[in-house]
């Protein structure tokens, strides 16, 4: 349905992304294909512990989340692609070379 939902609107004018630990984008997780469309993840556990924080208790983290894929996100109209934080700097040199 979500992928029908933007469909009906036009392209997405504007993704925002930020890139996560271990070099996922949205909830994908390394690996996954490129031609990836919206689909449930189950999240690794770097993803599940640098979610902790917004949580009581790291039982309380979602251990799946739904994400729009790699191909729906390449399909906005514009990317704004946020890199913060020290611990990102090797994973993002990483990212850069593939």
């Amino acid at each position: 349905n979500y992928e029908k939902m933007i469909e009906n609107v036009g392209k997405i004018a504007l993704q925002i992304l930020c890139l996560g630990l271990n070099g996922h984008i949205g909830f994908n997780e390394p690996g996954i294909s490129f031609s990836s469309r919206t689909h449930v993840v189950d999240l690794t556990l770097s993803t599940i512990e640098a979610n902790a924080r917004f949580f009581e208790n790291i039982d309380d983290v979602p251990r799946k989340a739904l994400t729009m894929g790699v191909q729906t996100i390449m399909e906005a109209k514009e990317i704004l692609f946020i890199v913060n934080g020290e611990k990102k700097a090797d994973i993002f040199k990483e990212s850069r070379a593939r």
